[in-house]
């Protein structure tokens, strides 16, 4: 029998590793800009890339979600003829919505560099990102491919790679004096290097080639009817967590648009754990609910419930406590005005972390559509709190629109989950958490306020002494149950 606790944790393990490494690099790519570009030229460069992201989920379709899950599904009963449909029909649409997305592009960039971004260096800009999204496109669908088959080795190089090769080759390019346009260079001629390498990942199944087509119509009508959920999904979350640049951009100037660029991936630095969950949890949870296990499926929820909240606290809680600190080294005394929307931020975060995770297991059981309800209206009160604050406290005002929107999230998504899957309700372990939470942060601000110490060393010494407590609270009030936790070691080593 698959012990689906050691693959999960062993799998997780690793792709941790990988997805910090590319939260660490595209943070370092952020820093690096900020240091080499005026911070309304900063500003600009993020808020184009913002408006390409948020529009590219429309490029997908859904599909990508929809050929990671069935091709799971299918690589279990070695339908190969099915999974070759798959992934050519997916491939075959996202290639005509590219072609649309890329004509927009061209078509629309000289407006939007007059009107919108008020820049006219953004009209070259859009017209060279329009290779990104092609090029893009082919990334993305071998990406796709490979966490279908589960093959955690290629497919968390990705990302990884195309952001080293993007610091790498930005930083060359700056060289000549490109200025602004060094990172849309760089940016293009990292995907063209991660191509080539994450190809290789493919060669082990290019047997499934010499299989035939079959229901092609029929496998298209099922990837659409998982990805059209999927799609609205996405258009939720890239409200949520996009729709505050596209308006600061349209209402307040490049340099306030900068620092909200600055601080708003920070706070999101902290979703790579989710991310890394949710990329072992996906394919897996599909597996099993084709199983019919929904007993290992509530287990495993109810592992991720008790244990996730209490490994990330400390990170987000000391971060907070330091904001001022960490923004100042990091970027630089003109984003200083940040630390403050950077601390509600936080909060937000905090709670998408299990979000995102409940995101992925509703999917994955083949209810996408709840998923859809959950984000679309979290993302209409994104909207509307955005709408309504942006104009009065800028980007302070959108930092607590995407607060409120994470932390409905949460509770929507976990609600549904308790309900619907038998799963151990988690708010009673939260509420004591909450607390241990409160008394860890003070005690922080509590020891760096006595002591008068070099900067670097007050903070090793405030946060060590807090995660002990942190630590002895944790066990003493059962947050987590020593014996419960020896029994989950002694299965993942086995």
């Amino acid at each position: 029998m698959i012990n689906y606790t050691k693959k999960a944790i062993k799998g997780a393990g690793y792709v941790s590793i990988m997805v910090g490494l590319a939260s660490f690099l595209a943070y370092l790519f952020r820093i690096f800009l900020a240091r080499n570009l005026s911070l309304s030229d900063y500003g600009l460069f993020w808020a184009i890339f913002t408006f390409m992201m948020f529009l590219l989920i429309f490029r997908e379709i859904g599909l990508n979600s929809a050929l990671t899950k069935y091709i799971a599904e299918y690589y279990g009963k070695k339908d190969y003829s099915k999974i070759k449909t798959l992934i050519i029909s997916s491939f075959m649409f996202k290639l005509i919505s590219s072609t649309l997305l890329i004509c927009f592009f061209i078509f629309s960039a000289r407006f939007l560099s007059i009107y919108y971004f008020k820049s006219s260096i953004s009209y070259f800009i859009l017209i060279n990102l329009s290779l990104y999204i092609f090029l893009s496109l082919i990334v993305n669908h071998i990406h796709s491919i490979l966490i279908g088959f589960q093959d955690v080795k290629w497919y968390t190089l990705s990302e990884p790679l195309r952001l080293g090769f993007a610091l790498l080759f930005s930083l060359v390019l700056f060289q000549f004096d490109l200025g602004i346009m060094a990172p849309v260079f760089g940016f293009i001629i990292a995907l063209v290097f991660t191509l080539f390498i994450i190809s290789l990942g493919l060669l082990k199944y290019l047997f499934i080639l010499k299989y035939t087509i079959k229901d092609f119509w029929k496998t298209t009508k099922l990837l659409f009817s998982f990805g059209l959920p999927v799609i609205f999904t996405g258009v939720g979350g890239k409200v949520i967590s996009h729709f505050d640049v596209l308006l600061l951009t349209a209402l307040v100037s490049l340099k306030e648009v900068g620092v909200y660029t600055a601080i708003l991936p920070t706070a999101l630095l902290f979703l790579f754990f989710s991310r890394a969950i949710t990329m072992i949890l996906f394919p897996m949870i599909s597996e099993l609910d084709e199983k019919k296990d929904l007993k290992r499926i509530s287990a495993g929820m109810n592992l991720i419930y008790n244990y996730s909240f209490v490994f990330v606290i400390p990170m987000i809680i000391s971060v907070f406590v330091y904001a001022d600190f960490f923004i100042t080294v990091l970027f630089g005394a003109e984003y200083v005005s940040g630390v403050f929307p950077f601390r509600i931020l936080l909060i937000g975060v905090l709670g998408y972390i299990i979000a995102a995770i409940n995101h992925s297991a509703i999917s994955g059981i083949g209810k996408p559509f709840v998923v859809t309800q959950i984000i679309l209206l979290s993302g209409l009160v994104n909207l509307i709190l955005n709408i309504i604050l942006i104009p009065l406290f800028n980007i302070t005002g959108a930092a607590i629109a995407t607060t409120f929107s994470y932390l409905l999230a949460l509770f929507l998504s976990t609600y549904w989950l308790v309900k619907q899957i038998k799963l151990k309700s988690p708010w009673l372990n939260w509420l004591k958490l909450l607390g241990i939470t409160l008394i860890f942060g003070f005690l922080i601000y509590f020891i760096q306020n006595i002591l008068i110490i070099n900067p670097i060393l007050e903070i090793f010494i405030s946060i060590g002494i807090s995660i002990i407590v942190y630590i002895y609270l944790i066990f003493t009030l059962k947050i987590i149950n020593l014996e419960h936790l020896k029994m989950i070691v002694k299965r993942v080593l086995n």
